[in-house]
């Protein structure tokens, strides 16, 4: 990733939402070589990523990190993180891209998305999160799948039903996520240092 930070894009959210959506904190959706998106790699951007991938091979460079595509994986991106992403023809999967504000509304405890173990990491590192169980595999699809089913009928319950699906899918990928940050005390130190990083 040899370009400077200062010339690499940054990409808001509304760059990734059709014309009647570009106020929405969110978006859900299938992710494969088709997407009619067109994003410059390297890049950063201010929002979230969860993009979880079931077929296909490559690579995701995250920060100088280079990662190998071996799916099913899901990788996770706190925004400012630079990315690259190379993969083949046959990708196939699901991204849920959104800010802090829509996942933390209506929250007591405002710490909450940064106490998942792949934002914001304190060993700066974001390995994907490999999924073994085909519980998990078929449990995180129909997540993503209900979300996408969820954004299309845009009712009064759909934006509470998408929190709650984000919510499902950040919860079942913690708490299988291995890192050496498990181990760390997640006392108030730990959550100063991730807060430190998301003011960078």
């Amino acid at each position: 990733m040899k370009p400077t930070s200062e010339q690499l894009p940054v990409y808001s959210l509304h760059n990734f939402s059709s014309p009647e959506r570009k106020s929405q904190q969110f978006q859900v959706e299938v992710f494969d070589a088709k997407r009619h998106f067109s994003v410059k790699y390297p890049h950063r951007h201010d929002f979230f990523e969860v993009l979880y991938l079931l077929k296909g091979s490559g690579y995701h460079v995250i920060d100088s990190n280079k990662y190998e595509i071996e799916p099913p994986c899901v990788f996770f991106m706190s925004p400012g993180q630079a990315h690259k992403l190379e993969f083949s023809h046959d990708i196939e999967g699901f991204i849920f891209i959104f800010t802090a504000d829509f996942y933390l509304l209506n929250r007591s405890d405002q710490n909450s998305l940064i106490e998942f173990p792949f934002f914001y990491t304190v060993q700066q590192d974001n390995p994907p999160l490999q999924l073994l169980s085909r519980e998990d595999i078929l449990f995180l699809e129909r997540l993503f799948l209900q979300g996408i089913s969820e954004l299309k009928k845009a009712d009064a319950y759909s934006f509470e039903m998408l929190r709650s699906i984000l919510d499902l899918i950040l919860t079942t990928c913690s708490s299988r996520y291995k890192t050496s940050e498990n181990s760390i005390s997640k006392g108030k130190g730990h959550i100063l240092v991730k807060r430190f990083y998301q003011l960078l």
